[in-house]
């Protein structure tokens, strides 16, 4: 019984032992609760303070860049107005490659300055302003085009500065106007005409005061579409002049009914000059159509030839890249343009005193267009 006793209370122990332990264990548990809380509640803010800061130094470093960024903009803005760069293109013979004469853009923040001149004594350089300041995007208009650099020096040719003094002119296309502003340099009056609004708005600033002080014509501008203008007012003019206007085949038709109108509105003989890239089937389409006649597809006939003596002439213009000097021009040359000019006369070879004839720019270097030319010079549209 005693021993049974034992046994039931060791077995007793035993099996209470365990319960005895798991309390004591939960009610450490339980007593250390407080002190749990304590931790959790200073990691938290541990945490904060460290999020706060993280935040605090994230927005320290936004600023920073944002004031980086907004110096680099500033400083690019400064650099670009007063950093110049400039590009030269000269024009060369067809043959020889003899330079005929040169023509430096320069360009800054505030627009280009364009300087033509020849190797000659007997001329002065040539600088016309072309502000960019406040003016519409970057069109078709905004831009000087190679042949403009082209015709600048063509018509600085002592030949036509000497035909063109005194006489009138219109000039198809302007753009920038470049050409037509070299022209009026020596003529008497001079329209320039172009389309949209926006190459209207470039003309006008090209025509500023800067420029019209360097002029002996009157320059005045007309908005004129080839394919919609009534002819009811053609000012009379001794010249037709275009740069880089027989660009597009379906345009053809619609510039030469615009030449016809100008040049056969006229009292006195009248002259065509339009200067283009030689490697452009369009340009010789219009040079084909004046000289050998052509498809009327508005009244379904078969045109004549145009009366008159019409030539094509080959130059090569070479271009620079962009350089910080002029120096560096020579050095970099970007490549070389055929250049090609239609000289269209309406009174054949029947010049007088009264009524000369323009000659060829650069006559003596001038070459003319044959047909091997024509098959030997790689075309595009």
């Amino acid at each position: 019984m005693l021993r049974s006793s034992r046994k039931t209370i060791r077995d007793g122990k035993d099996s209470v032992a365990p319960e005895i332990k798991e309390t004591s264990i939960n009610t450490r548990k339980t007593h250390n609760i407080p002190a749990l809380v304590a931790r959790s509640s200073t990691t938290k803010a541990s945490t904060k303070r460290r999020h706060n800061k993280m935040q605090s130094r994230i927005r320290r470093q936004i600023i920073l860049a944002l004031v980086f960024v907004v110096h680099q903009v500033w400083s690019l803005s400064v650099s670009s107005k007063s950093r110049e760069v400039f590009r030269k293109s000269n024009l060369l013979s067809w043959k020889d490659k003899i330079v005929l004469g040169h023509c430096v853009e320069e360009r800054n923040g505030d627009g280009m300055a364009v300087r033509v001149w020849l190797d000659s004594e007997e001329q002065e350089d040539l600088v016309l302003s072309f502000p960019e300041e406040g003016m519409p995007g970057d069109g078709l208009a905004s831009q000087l085009w190679p042949m403009s650099l082209a015709s600048s020096i063509l018509l600085r040719s002592s030949e036509f500065q000497t035909w063109i003094s005194g006489k009138r002119f219109v000039e198809l296309g302007s753009g920038r106007g470049l050409t037509g502003l070299v022209a009026a340099a020596r003529a008497q009056s001079a329209l320039l005409t172009d389309n949209d609004a926006d190459a209207l708005a470039w003309l006008q600033s090209s025509t500023c005061p800067t420029n019209q002080r360097k002029l002996a014509s009157t320059v005045s501008i007309r908005q004129l579409d080839w394919r919609d203008y009534h002819y009811d007012s053609i000012p009379t003019v001794d010249l037709v002049l275009g740069s880089d206007i027989a660009y597009y085949f379906h345009l053809i038709r619609p510039l030469m009914d615009t030449i016809r109108a100008f040049m056969d509105n006229q009292k006195s003989p009248s002259s065509l000059m339009v200067i283009g890239q030689a490697n452009r089937e369009s340009q010789w389409d219009l040079y084909r159509n004046i000289r050998d006649g052509c498809y009327n597809q508005l009244t379904d006939e078969r045109e004549p030839p145009w009366q008159g003596t019409c030539q094509m002439l080959l130059y090569r213009l070479q271009m620079s890249d962009w350089c910080p000097t002029v120096k560096e021009c020579s050095e970099r040359i970007d490549g070389t343009i055929p250049v090609s000019l239609i000289l269209y006369n309406n009174v054949g070879d029947s010049a007088s005193e009264d009524t000369p004839l323009p000659m060829p720019p650069f006559q003596m270097h001038a070459h003319i267009a044959t047909e091997e030319d024509d098959v030997n010079i790689m075309k595009s549209f």
